[in-house]
């Protein structure tokens, strides 16, 4: 058996820098294995989320950095702009957006605490209010996961199940949405060799 640490796709969101490592086996014939939480001299790509744009101060963000000023060539302006744009992202994401799922569970050890206290109006209306905001956050976990489905199929096809049946990203009935152009005596003619007449005849018919 190959020494392993099982996760759950939750979890690994929550610690996108995990890494396994097998260490070298000096008491047992077994490999010991070390969990790490950080990244091992690895840089974790820039990637946009379309969650992101649930949150209107992204819009800001994007434009602000697109309008700055930078001389030089068109190329060197337009990889300028990109370069400018996924770092100020970076920064927003680390210092405002922040991590989906652990805002989630905030709102939920809010609401909980909440629940616990006197039913007043005002105590009412801050679970309500928690509630609203706990929405916001479903929806935007929801689409990570819809954007990671899709990114999944592309990368592996439509055999992968790794996110219980989100990989398919179109409807069943997509190949009967729009009807055959030719039938199967059309596809045979197609794809039989024209015969010496034949191509004799539309010879003298090009002329």
């Amino acid at each position: 058996m190959i020494p392993r640490g099982p996760a759950t796709m939750d979890w690994i969101s929550l610690y996108p820098n995990v890494s396994v490592i097998h260490m070298p086996a000096i008491a047992s014939d077994h490999c010991p294995i070390l969990l790490s939480l950080n990244s091992v001299d690895t840089k974790m790509p820039f990637k946009f989320e379309e969650m992101w744009m649930e949150d209107s101060s992204c819009h800001s963000v994007i434009s602000d950095s697109w309008n700055t000023k930078i001389l030089g060539s068109p190329s060197y302006i337009l990889n300028g702009k990109i370069r400018v744009t996924k770092d100020n992202l970076k920064i927003w994401n680390k210092e405002h957006f922040g991590n989906c799922h652990s805002k989630a569970k905030e709102i939920k050890d809010k609401i909980d605490a909440v629940q616990l206290l006197d039913k007043t109006d005002t105590n009412a209306a801050c679970e309500n209010a928690l509630k609203m905001e706990l929405d916001d956050w479903l929806h935007r976990i929801d689409i990570f996961w819809q954007q990671k489905a899709k990114d999944k199929w592309l990368m592996d096809g439509d055999a992968n199940t790794s996110y219980n049946g989100l990989s398919k990203p179109y409807p069943d009935n997509l190949d009967n949405l729009i009807g055959p152009c030719i039938d199967n005596l059309d596809n045979s003619l197609l794809s039989d060799l024209p015969s010496p007449a034949c191509i004799k005849k539309y010879y003298f018919l090009l002329c």
